[in-house]
């Protein structure tokens, strides 16, 4: 069973670095679970990515001093990465759940080249993360509207270094062939770097208010969906601290030959030791499986919450050849829908569980909109 997950951002937004934390906190939050679940990177490509976000995050970490904004090593080329869970079945070899990401050099967006290399795979994408760096949204924030020169400048410069229209181009062209298909998806954004704007993990002050407002005005209104694209698309904001020991410091602005760019400062909470406590990541992957089950629920025409119950119990499974003789004979959708779970049962398992992890306080999450309302 595989799940495909897209990613839209210019460089240096964080994608990698997303990936890398995601990975990370999965490690963590599925460490002795009741099934035996196990996850790793599949392949080379993405243990090497991997390996090399987390030396980098080390190397901040164990800094002292002020840094300006760590600026992760880009793709110079597009990279398939792919996650997968082993789950122990009761007979047979363990099933297997791929989680498959495309990563990309953020350059491409807005270039021919994004159609031909990613946007096939994007098209396909169920769920779709919008990585963006949270210090640059939140100077877009403050300074809109704005009107001494100073204020321009830095506003222009932040919206030119997110690509916000390119950006939503991308997103609105997903959304529309998503919904032409009669497909529900699941859109994420996921400011990252938002250490200076919660105070949940470390930090002092509570701006998230104002992050998730910044989030909506900058991308979800621009996006102006039709009532049909509403009905297909699930809207979240999903904040993730990617270090979880460092402060902002500062954000300045700085002349480059190729215009204004703005430049983040940050410095290591001396409290905090040289690990690594980032937040919110593992949260993306548990809504995305949420999502995935309230897609088969809905087919089912059942409540995700018995759904996930019934999987618990094994009922659901046990009876599962039943259910298609009896019920869904008829039903070509409901029966495409049963007989695939019944083919990855383990790996629905999985997902149950993994969605079950996801934490209840919405502190750092907003839905705007849900898929079928």
């Amino acid at each position: 069973m595989e799940i495909k997950i897209g990613m839209v951002a210019p460089s240096k937004a964080g994608k990698t670095s997303l990936l890398a934390t995601v990975f990370s906190e999965m490690q963590l939050k599925l460490a002795g679970n009741q099934l035996g679940i196990q996850y790793w990177a599949e392949n080379d490509r993405t243990r090497n990515a991997i390996t090399r976000v987390m030396a980098e995050y080390r190397a901040i970490t164990s800094s002292d001093d002020i840094f300006a904004t760590p600026q992760m090593s880009g793709n110079v080329e597009t990279s398939d990465y792919r996650f997968s869970y082993t789950i122990p079945v009761r007979s047979g070899a363990p099933q297997r759940l791929n989680v498959f990401f495309k990563d990309f050099p953020g350059g491409l967006v807005g270039m021919a080249e994004f159609a031909n290399e990613v946007g096939p795979f994007i098209r396909e994408s169920d769920a779709l993360l919008v990585p963006i760096p949270a210090d640059l949204l939140m100077e877009w924030k403050d300074s809109v509207g704005v009107n001494d020169p100073m204020s321009i400048r830095r506003n222009m410069a932040a919206t030119c270094m997110l690509r916000t229209n390119d950006t939503i181009s991308i997103i609105k062209d997903w959304v529309a062939c998503r919904t032409q298909e009669n497909a529900d998806s699941l859109l994420i954004f996921v400011p990252v770097r938002c250490e200076a704007y919660f105070n949940d993990n470390g930090g002092t002050s509570d701006k998230s208010d104002r992050l998730f407002d910044a989030v909506k005005e900058l991308y979800i209104d621009a996006l102006n969906l039709s009532e049909s694209e509403k009905r297909h698309v699930q809207i979240e904001v999903q904040a993730v601290d990617t270090y979880g020991t460092v402060e902002l410091q500062s954000v300045d602005l700085i002349e480059t030959p190729n215009g204004d760019m703005l430049e983040s400062k940050f410095r290591k909470r001396l409290s905090c030791g040289n690990e690594i406590k980032s937040k919110g990541a593992f949260d993306v992957l548990a809504v995305i499986s949420e999502f995935e089950l309230k897609k088969s629920a809905k087919a089912l025409e059942m409540k995700v919450e018995d759904l996930k119950q019934k999987i618990a119990d094994r009922s659901f499974f046990q009876n599962i050849f039943r259910m298609i003789a009896n019920i869904f004979t008829t039903d070509n959708e409901k029966r495409a829908v049963v007989q695939n779970m019944v083919a990855n049962e383990a790996a629905y398992e999985a997902i149950s569980v993994i969605s079950g992890l996801y934490s209840t306080n919405e502190y750092r999450r907003r839905i705007f909109a849900k898929a079928g309302d």
